[in-house]
């Protein structure tokens, strides 16, 4: 502007040069040499604070945005949780415990490591680890009823059955979703021995534990003499015996809950995302 004015006083060329040369003056001193140091000094310290909250923001406008959020919708398995699922509880219907582990162990594609750990699906390493603590080795079991064949999980069966042979014929395994596996049973497991299944008793059972937030696997077998039948999945898996109901729980992180208590406090409303029950 200032340059606007002068302009309009020139009279000669020497007043020409005057005029630019202070324009470029002014443009100069409007923008000092020292203010892009000074700048990156001031936005590091900045970060440097925010890093210590354990915050880092690289755009102002994700902060807004952050700053507008009423509800937060989080996965649950390996998020809110550990993800290392572990047998919580059990329920045998009054029968015996070894054939519902020995089940558990066999209906199963974990592998043990020589360290110790298991590898394999987080549900399958926890029930095949429960029955490790139980005193069943995996190579001792499986040299004794080798598998000789897998009908596998599926999202849609929710269910996985193997089929093992032994000296006086065959035994079969199957284990999955409570609502999938009864069905399929007309016995159950009793003190005494198998005994008419009691659907009902059972179902309610297993929605009791899963009202608690517990993973419930229903587990069955059935076995006969001679050679196996060579059948499908479905037909196969037909006239089981229910060994019992084996409930699992993958344990909440510990800062879970005191993350949770903030979003409240902010004013944030969490919402938990899963695929279980």
């Amino acid at each position: 502007v200032v340059t606007v004015l002068l302009m309009t006083e020139i009279r000669s060329l020497a007043d020409v040069e005057a005029v630019l040369l202070l324009g470029v003056s002014l443009a100069v001193a409007a923008v000092p040499e020292g203010l892009p140091a000074i700048l990156s000094l001031v936005l590091a310290i900045g970060v440097q604070r925010m890093a210590s909250r354990s915050a880092i923001v690289k755009k102002l406008s994700s902060v807004e945005t952050l700053g507008s959020v009423t509800v937060i919708c989080s996965d649950k398995t390996g998020t809110l949780t550990l993800n290392r699922m572990q047998v919580q509880s059990h329920d045998t219907l009054g029968g015996p415990l070894a054939p519902l582990q020995t089940a558990c162990l066999l209906c199963n594609d974990a592998q043990r490591m020589e360290d110790g750990t298991w590898v394999g699906d987080p549900t399958e390493t926890a029930l095949a680890d429960w029955a490790w603590q139980a005193g069943l080795d995996p190579q001792v079991m499986n040299e004794r009823l080798p598998r000789q064949r897998e009908w596998p999980f599926d999202s849609d069966r929710k269910r996985m059955s193997t089929l093992h042979g032994r000296d006086s014929g065959w035994i079969a395994f199957t284990k999955g979703a409570p609502e999938s596996v009864l069905p399929r049973c007309t016995l159950q497991w009793g003190a005494q021995g198998p005994v008419p299944l009691d659907a009902t008793q059972v179902l309610a059972l297993a929605q009791g534990l899963a009202a608690q937030g517990m993973r419930v696997m229903a587990v069955a077998q059935q076995e006969g003499h001679g050679a196996h039948p060579d059948l499908g999945a479905d037909a196969f898996e037909q006239g089981l015996t229910l060994l019992g109901l084996v409930a699992l729980i993958d344990p909440p992180r510990p800062e879970a809950a005191a993350a949770v208590a903030e979003c409240l406090a902010a004013g944030i409303r969490p919402v938990m995302i899963t695929g279980d029950h």
